[in-house]
């Protein structure tokens, strides 16, 4: 598994290497441990500006080595990248070069003062990688939540899951989002008048979630996997619900697909894993 990791020259990376040398990787991954110096231009002050980016490189290329060194001495493999341009643009781009299959990202900053790992740049990476991505909040994952909508997405990310090595006390709990009808359908069929076409579209979505969910549990249980399932009624948004359920039930990470149905029976569609990835106080991985 090629894994880029990229780390914020001005942040402590205490926190991160924990973060990533306490999880399972498959064997012989390796990391391609990244910085990148967003250019300064000024035509007023270029000896100070050129100074500056070189006191900047200085210290992206020693934050790079330092937290390789310490993935190299936890046994895994790793080698230190430090680019210059645009953040999201080159780290889409090193991840099509190199090959990557996941790309990780330490929580983002809300302010865009330093923006290499703002929201900013962690939803222009989230929207357009070819490959998954997890924004990485949270170090040993005891507890994953795995929402589904029973689409063809879901299933692989289910099949992701279940390639991957999980530490043996890992608990996995299952859950689906039955949305309420949309906008129009209501005004076809509101409240007062519920014909039996409402009706039967309920039913049809609780029946997408509950087949959905059994087809997740059906994936994760052949591989020895640990579960639990769960089923949500619709309140609110999906986004909504599945941060609500991450805290209730204390989850260390989240796993969705990037996309899934849409229309009435959407779940996993790109805005709500983004939302999902940005908002959580948990780690979160967007599977593609």
């Amino acid at each position: 598994m090629n894994i880029l990791l990229a780390v914020d020259p001005i942040i402590p990376h205490e926190d991160l290497v924990q973060q990533v040398t306490s999880r399972v990787w498959p064997t012989r991954s390796t990391f391609s441990v990244v910085a990148v110096i967003e250019p300064i231009r000024d035509p007023l002050f270029p000896e100070t500006i050129t100074q500056y980016m070189s006191n900047v490189a200085g210290q992206a290329a020693a934050k790079t080595e330092l937290v390789a060194s310490c993935l190299n001495a936890s046994g895994l493999q790793a080698l230190p990248y430090v680019l210059e341009g645009e953040p999201h643009d080159l780290i889409l781009q090193e991840a099509r070069v190199l090959g990557i299959d996941l790309i990780l990202l330490g929580a983002p900053r809300r302010d865009d003062a330093f923006p290499f790992l703002s929201s900013r740049v962690a939803r222009a990476v989230l929207r357009h990688a070819n490959c998954s991505v997890q924004i990485v909040r949270t170090a040993d994952v005891r507890k994953v939540l795995v929402p589904t909508d029973g689409s063809e997405h879901s299933e692989t990310t289910a099949r992701c899951i279940a390639a991957r090595p999980w530490k043996t006390d890992t608990l996995f709990e299952v859950m689906s989002v039955v949305e309420p009808l949309s906008p129009s359908i209501r005004f076809l069929y509101p409240p007062h008048n519920e014909s039996r076409e409402a009706i039967t579209l309920r039913a049809e979505a609780m029946e997408r979630a509950m087949t959905g969910i059994r087809m997740t549990e059906q994936i994760l249980s052949a591989a020895g996997l640990r579960i639990s399932d769960h089923v949500i009624v619709p309140i609110d948004s999906p986004q909504k619900l599945i941060l609500e359920e991450a805290d209730n039930c204390n989850a260390d990470l989240i796993v969705v697909g990037c996309h899934g149905r849409r229309g009435l029976s959407r779940l996993l569609i790109g805005s709500v894993s983004e939302s999902v990835a940005i908002h959580s106080k948990c780690s979160v991985e967007v599977i593609r």
